[in-house]
């Protein structure tokens, strides 16, 4: 099933090629789709191709065609939500962002060290570490 533009429930739109398919490697449906970076990619729906029981629920092989397509449809719409968040983000703001994260988790010593090295890394990428990411 391929098909060009697709609404998510929650408002989000994915436009660009989408497929279901099944791999023989794998009991899941996987989908394909392309990136806003015009990159094709696979993943898997965690939906199983044969059916059977399916989040608490029992459900057909019919049944788990469509919510695979529509679980498809989720995962292209929430990787382009990341890859428009990342687009607009300077490379500064997000190792900003990331080391106050990490920092919560880690010693003071290690957040020392980090905040070394990323200053180190903006003085090397230059007017670069400004850039979107």
């Amino acid at each position: 099933m391929i098909q060009k533009h697709y609404r998510h429930e929650q408002g989000n739109y994915y436009e660009g090629r989408l497929s279901i398919n099944q791999e023989k490697t794998s009991p899941y449906w996987m989908v394909t789709f392309q990136g806003k970076d015009g990159k094709m990619r696979r993943r898997s729906t965690k939906v199983p191709v044969a059916g059977g029981m399916f989040e608490g629920t029992r459900i057909t092989a019919r049944l788990a065609e469509k919510i695979a397509c529509q679980r498809g449809v989720q995962i292209a719409c929430m990787e382009e939500l990341e890859y428009q968040s990342h687009n607009n983000m300077s490379a500064r703001k997000w190792l900003a962002e990331r080391l106050e994260q990490r920092g919560r988790l880690v010693s003071e010593d290690t957040k020392r060290n980090a905040r070394t090295a990323f200053k180190h890394l903006c003085a090397y990428l230059g007017a670069r570490a400004d850039g979107p990411l």
